[in-house]
């Protein structure tokens, strides 16, 4: 199989910093693979287009050159006729000078001082493509001139919509492939029309203005929307030129007008992208800098009042509140990645709906609770066991709850309904009488960061998109309805035919092993995190257990071959000897001792990795 031959750019310049400037942006600015030539003046520039096989794919032209200007450049390019000899980008210093470079035949201009690797790449291949289609137009109407059956032959070949007017901008033809994209039921329903009104009003000054350009002889083009015949919305990048006939009056008009709709929504679309990216960012600092402000405040009221044990109570259960909202924030946003990257495993075994559902209620409780909502279940009376993931499936639960909860004004109603399909299957509605969604909202309300138009813009919009991602992983469905803004909203689960007979089963903790040896339990820490280690140390003594504390790996293995501790909780990253490694020398010599990673990541990888040592 050939290699694709590279793409030949002739750079016009005489500054020797411009010209690397140019090279380095085209290479940064895209994967193509580039043949640079350089000329530095505009004869030098001639010359080497003469002695050239083949026209260069595209030509970037700086405006002032020492020997002429762009414009001087550009009709000997032409050589008496409409198009130059390849593509050509004019590299300019103002827009004033740029604009009088179009009519003179040049495909596109840049300013010097905006211009960027991405949108030189970028020109390059919007002029290539403009050349390409005025290439064609220019043939096509060659082809006219010599030959009104051949003419005709290539006017209803071109895959665009190609239209025929008069000077009056009158219609006086369209070819099948324009009749199609139109979605015309016939020609004649454009016939003898004036073009430009049958454009959106907004548009038809910018139509007008084409037409009477083109009637002077230069070539126009323009990018604007315009619906087909049955409404359908369209982006259409146009081309007006003019047909002369042979004794040189202009008599004709060629419209060429290409269906860019993909491209532009896929623009929009990156668009929008950016923006809820830049939106997420936003409310991600907004929610994380939240719980801080309190916490601060309750360090300092502790500090100076360490003996009121009231407030010290009071402050502390505050505080476990914005802990706990920060860990589930960052516990969300983990599995958010976790599930794009396909890093999360089911773990399906036997279990309790009714455990389900109430460890779901009792995570969103005090939500519940804070808002005064009145949250009613409907269960089946006899429990059920089915196959699924037991914290998977109590997060779907638990996550429309808090949504419902979140966006129901306070003193609503929440019912959960759960339930056996007739297939065999399990069905679970969370119903709310809150706020509502919009019939155009219901589409994308489980999509990454979407909150929605209207009502609160709490949380990060990523609860609903973890919903769906882990009941498809179960094989299950997830819908919503609504009936608009207002009038609350419903959400649904449905997971195949998985309920069995059996009784759940459930592992006995291991950490509820017998101790081996009589008195408190043995703990060992060892975290480089000195913050960490010595809240956990202090916790462990708290609840009257004996336990030490370390700061890196070495000092981890020599204290535990001397303390002999039960529990070893050891972070993975610490100096000397990593938490892995010193969990390998423990386990050698105490292969009794139950180990706990401590970490921050989260990755499967992760997981295995500690599993094994």
């Amino acid at each position: 199989m050939g290699t694709q031959e590279p793409f030949h750019i002739l750079i016009i310049e005489d500054s020797p910093d411009d010209r690397s400037d140019i090279r380095r942006m085209l290479l940064l600015g895209s994967d193509r693979h580039y043949r640079f030539t350089e000329a530095v003046s505009g004869g030098d520039a001639l010359k080497q287009i003469a002695g050239f096989d083949r026209p260069p794919d595209c030509i970037l032209l700086d405006f002032h050159l020492p020997d002429m200007d762009a414009l001087e450049i550009l009709e000997l390019l032409r050589d008496g006729g409409e198009l130059t000899q390849a593509p050509v980008i004019v590299l300019t210093g103002s827009k004033e000078s740029g604009a009088s470079v179009i009519p003179a035949g040049a495909q596109d201009y840049q300013g010097k001082s905006w211009i960027t690797p991405e949108g030189l790449n970028r020109a390059v291949e919007n002029a290539r493509e403009r050349y390409t289609l005025a290439k064609e137009r220019l043939d096509a109407m060659h082809a006219l001139q010599a030959s009104e059956e051949f003419s005709r032959t290539v006017f209803q070949s071109s895959p665009d919509c190609v239209k025929i007017l008069d000077t009056d901008g009158v219609l006086l033809d369209v070819n099948e492939p324009g009749r199609c994209l139109l979605e015309l039921d016939s020609p004649e329903q454009l016939i003898g029309t004036v073009w430009h009104e049958n454009w959106p009003v907004e548009n038809r000054e910018q139509v007008r203005e084409a037409v009477e350009s083109a009637v002077r002889g230069n070539v126009a083009r323009f990018d604007g929307f315009c619906p087909t015949a049955r409404g359908n919305p369209r982006w259409w990048d146009v081309q007006v030129s003019a047909v002369r006939l042979p004794d040189g009056p202009i008599n004709r008009l060629v419209v060429v007008s290409r269906d860019v709709t993909a491209s532009k929504d896929a623009e929009m679309e990156l668009t929008q992208s950016a923006r809820r990216k830049d939106e997420f960012l936003a409310m991600l600092a907004h929610e994380l800098r939240n719980p801080l402000a309190p916490l601060l405040t309750g360090m300092e009221i502790i500090s100076r009042n360490p003996e009121d044990s009231g407030t010290v109570r009071q402050i502390g259960d505050m505080m476990k509140r914005q802990v706990n909202q920060m860990s589930h924030l960052i516990d969300d946003l983990l599995d958010v990645s976790r599930i794009t990257n396909n890093k999360v495993e089911l773990q399906l075994q036997p279990i309790s709906l009714h455990a389900v559902l109430l460890q779901a209620l009792e995570s969103v409780r005090p939500l519940v609770d804070e808002r005064k909502h009145s949250l009613t279940v409907d269960q089946p009376r006899q429990d059920v066991s089915l196959v699924a993931d037991h914290h998977r499936l109590t997060q779907v639960v638990s996550n429309l709850l808090t949504n419902a909860a979140k966006y129901t004004p306070p003193g609503g109603r929440i019912l959960v309904t759960a339930g056996i399909s007739a297939a065999g299957g399990l069905d679970i509605t969370v119903k709310d009488s809150g706020q509502g969604i919009a019939a155009e909202s219901q589409s994308r309300i489980f999509n990454l960061f979407d909150q929605g138009p209207a009502g609160e813009r709490e949380g990060l919009g990523i609860g609903l998109t973890l919903v769906r991602s882990l009941v498809e992983m179960h094989g299950g469905t997830v819908s919503v309805s609504s009936e608009g803004i207002g009038k609350g909203s419903e959400f649904r689960v449905q997971l195949p035919a998985s309920v069995i007979e059996a009784e759940p089963t459930g592992e006995t903790p291991s950490a509820a092993r017998e101790e081996t040896a009589s008195g408190p339990l043995r703990i060992l820490i060892a975290d480089d995190g000195r913050s960490t280690a010595d809240v956990l140390g202090l916790f462990f003594r708290m609840e009257g257990m004996d336990c030490r504390v370390v700061y890196d790996g070495g000092k981890a293995v020599e204290e535990a071959l001397a303390f002999r501790p039960q529990l070893a909780c050891f972070d993975l990253g610490m100096p000397v000897l990593d938490g892995f490694q010193a969990g390998a020398e423990v386990r050698k010599h105490l292969p009794g001792c139950y180990l706990v990673a401590l970490s921050g990541l989260g990755a499967e990888g992760d997981r295995k990795k500690t599993a094994a040592a």
